[in-house]
C-alpha cells in the first residue's frame, strides 16, 4: 500500500510542476554569448502562478486525494 501511495504522490508532484508556467528570459538572450546554465533555484523563482494553473493544480490535488483514499480503504 505504500508503495501505491507514494507513487500517487509523485505523479501529483510532477504533474503539478509541469502545470505551473516559467517565465523565459528569451529576450535577454544573446546569440554571440554562450546560453547561461538554469539551476533549480533560478527555475523555481520563475514560476507564477495563474488562475488556471490554479485551478488545475487543485484538480490534481482533488484527484489524487480520491485516489488516496481508495487506495487506504481497500487496505
Amino acid at each position: 500500500m505504500w508503495w501505491k501511495l507514494s507513487l500517487v504522490f509523485l505523479v501529483a508532484l510532477v504533474l503539478i510542476i509541469a502545470t505551473i508556467p516559467v517565465r523565459t528570459h528569451a529576450a535577454l538572450f544573446d546569440p554571440d554569448k554562450p546560453p547561461p546554465t538554469a539551476t533549480p533555484e533560478q527555475i523555481i523563482a520563475s514560476m507564477y502562478l495563474t488562475p488556471g494553473a490554479a485551478i488545475a493544480i487543485l484538480t490534481i490535488l482533488t484527484v489524487a486525494v480520491l485516489v488516496a483514499y481508495r487506495i487506504v480503504r481497500r487496505g
